[in-house]
């Protein structure tokens, strides 16, 4: 998302615009270390872009401040996408002057740019037990997972909510994912200077 101050509409834009101005753009993110901070990072670093991080606390008071111009720009959540454009319409019905958003890219591999072409952060949410749950209590959960989230309506119910698509996948294969998913966003947290408080 990028403020409608900034004038762009496009990746290509965004860099053109941060490589002409002397004015060091910033973007905004719902805190240090969020994946929102980790890939708006990432492309800042791969595209060369030289924008200030400006972390907030929670993606509300960072889209807030983008519908205002106080940020450039950010990357978030569909879901938190979706808020801020209700309350940039609920801002309008108003009569405030509220920005709208615009949206740079749907996916960074689309991007004209190559070098964010095999940048790809995702949202997941995964449930985990604590270590020594009885294995049949483990397969009794793993199995109400995956049935709901076969169910008709389902899947519906997760793009109504900004959520994207619903695997609901098994304890192993989700063991497989954390293991690709875990060191690729480490690597980018180091990248981007974040410590653990």
């Amino acid at each position: 998302m990028v403020t409608p101050s900034l004038g762009v509409a496009s990746v290509a834009e965004l860099v053109a615009k941060a490589r002409a101005e002397p004015r060091k753009q910033n973007f905004g993110s719902a805190g240090s270390g969020t994946l929102g901070h980790l890939a708006a990072d990432s492309v800042n670093r791969r595209l060369g872009l030289g924008a200030t991080h400006i972390p907030y606390k929670g993606s509300n008071p960072a889209a807030m401040d983008l519908i205002g111009g106080q940020i450039d720009w950010m990357m978030d959540t569909p879901a938190a996408v979706l808020a801020a454009r209700a309350r940039r319409e609920a801002a309008r019905a108003g009569g405030g002057g509220a920005a709208a958003l615009s949206a740079v890219a749907r996916t960074c591999r689309r991007s004209p740019k190559r070098a964010i072409r095999r940048l790809e952060f995702r949202i997941w949410m995964g449930l985990m037990a604590p270590a020594g749950t009885p294995e049949p209590v483990l397969r009794a959960i793993e199995a109400g997972i995956v049935e709901g989230d076969a169910r008709p309506g389902a899947a519906r119910g997760h793009h109504g909510a900004g959520l994207g698509d619903c695997i609901g996948s098994g304890a192993r294969e989700f063991a497989a994912f954390l293991d690709k998913e875990l060191p690729k966003l480490t690597a980018a947290a180091r990248a981007a200077g974040v410590k653990a408080d």
